[in-house]
Order: structure tokens, then C-alpha cells, then sequence
């Protein structure tokens, strides 16, 4: 009996942990200002500022309860004025960093490609 409870109270426990709220710190490295960044489930712009200039980092927080697979988008401005977006997925319970460079990101200093 002693077992179950304490196996029922480690899974309650991790369930509640997985709606904790997070914050990942984003910090762009590309050499252009970034002007948005989306995330599945989410509406409009979650940047704190209209933007993330060069060499700049921002915080991220998502609420408690927060799906914690999610598809991100980070858009800037190209050379031509065209719009250029980076697009990946990433789990956000366990991300607590995220650098953004033109062709590749570091989500917890581990270096990701765009296209993997």
C-alpha cells in the first residue's frame, strides 16, 4: 500500500510539475532585429518589446498548463525587406535558453540546425 501512494503522489507530482510555468531566455545573434516571435497555441506576438535587437536577449514566460511541445516561429526583416522567418520545434518544460543565429540555434548550449 505504502508503495502505490507514494508511486500515485510521484505521479502527481511530475504531472504537476509539466504545468509549471516557464521562462526561457531568447537571445538573438543574427545580424538583423527580430519583430516577432509566435509559438503554437499562442496568439499575437510574445516578445516583451515590439522587438529583439541585435546581441540583445529578452525572457519568455509561459503560463502554467502550457503545452510544453511547441512550434516556434521568430521572424526578421531580410536584406530586400522580405520577411524571413526561423521555424522549429522545441519542448519549452525543459528549454531554458535559446540563441538564435542565421542558420542554426543553441537551445541549452546545443547546437540545432533550422531544418533538422
Amino acid at each position: 500500500m505504502k508503495k502505490f501512494i507514494l508511486s500515485t503522489i510521484l505521479v502527481l507530482f511530475t504531472v504537476l510539475l509539466s504545468f509549471a510555468q516557464t521562462t526561457i531566455s531568447i537571445t538573438n545573434k543574427t545580424s538583423e532585429d527580430l519583430y516577432g516571435l509566435y509559438t503554437s497555441g499562442t496568439k499575437g506576438d510574445l516578445l516583451p518589446e515590439d522587438l529583439l535587437e541585435v546581441s540583445t536577449s529578452a525572457d519568455i514566460t509561459y503560463p502554467e498548463g502550457y503545452d510544453c511541445e511547441v512550434v516556434i516561429q521568430i521572424t526578421r526583416e531580410g536584406e530586400e525587406g522580405e520577411e524571413i522567418a526561423y521555424e522549429f520545434e522545441l519542448d519549452i518544460c525543459e528549454a531554458e535558453t535559446l540563441v538564435i543565429y542565421e542558420t542554426y540555434y543553441l537551445l541549452n548550449g546545443e547546437k540545432h540546425r533550422y531544418d533538422e
